[in-house]
């Protein structure tokens, strides 16, 4: 018997990008409470759907340097408010709670931006746009980035496991490191530049921008209640932002 699809995996892609929409609009205007709620809820969906280690790691390794910095930056370099003296240091109490709303509203961003990400390979979401009647250009060009970035991450990890077979330290002191780096980096840009020319040559042969909107063979299933669903999602997000602007 087949897999049943996760809930998220179940809903159409751009569905799953309109209920992202209020997480978006709290963004500006929603408070520490109201960001933190949106994250918490994005990572129980996440969690519920099989996604909750993906989320939680990346997340972690994002934004603990960030949260470093900018509590660094903001806390003790930029003067705001009145400082708190702890020997030769002067802390901001205000710069912390700025670089706190900072990450908060980062975290609020990562973990709708992940489940997405997580839920949705790259030519599932093109299909979904262009289902939706975005022009299969403008599809491929918000798309080709994520596509891109997995056949990047691949082709990086083969460059480093062939490097290491030909005897280039990977590890050991911070300019060797930096030097394994450089060489991967060398390889996987002039690989990129190589596949340029006949990726512009299949797509031309597959007639890919000859009319503003191609009939798919297998478009991703959708349902009306998904369309009330995703209207729900934009008037939420309306709302949010009005109310917001208006406190």
């Amino acid at each position: 018997m087949a897999a049943v699809p996760d809930p998220p995996r179940r809903l159409h892609p751009v569905t799953r990008l309109a209920l992202c929409l209020p997480v978006l609009a709290l963004l500006p205007v929603g408070g520490p409470a109201a960001l933190a709620f949106a994250t918490l809820a994005c990572l129980a969906v996440a969690a519920a759907s099989g996604l909750g280690c993906f989320v939680l790691r990346r997340m972690a390794l994002l934004l603990l340097p960030v949260a470093l910095a900018l509590a660094l930056v903001h806390g003790l370099l930029i003067a705001r408010g009145p400082a708190t003296v702890l020997g030769p240091v002067a802390i901001y109490p205000a710069g912390l709670a700025h670089a706190g709303m900072i990450l908060l509203r980062l975290a609020a961003l990562l973990a709708a931006g992940l489940m997405i990400v997580g839920s949705t390979a790259p030519g599932e979401l093109a299909d979904g746009l262009e289902d939706k009647g975005l022009p299969s250009g403008i599809a491929y060009l918000l798309t080709a980035p994520l596509s891109l970035a997995q056949g990047l991450a691949l082709e990086g990890a083969a460059l480093r496991d062939a490097l290491q077979l030909r005897g280039l330290p990977l590890s050991g002191s911070p300019r060797q490191r930096l030097c394994a780096i450089s060489h991967i980096a060398i390889a996987l840009i002039r690989l990129q530049l190589v596949e340029a020319a006949p990726r512009a040559q299949m797509l031309e042969a597959r007639g890919f921008r000859s009319q503003p909107c191609r009939t798919l063979l297998a478009p991703p299933p959708d349902t009306p209640g998904q369309y009330r669903l995703r209207l729900a999602s934009a008037l939420l997000a309306a709302c949010i932002l009005i109310l917001g602007m208006l406190a």
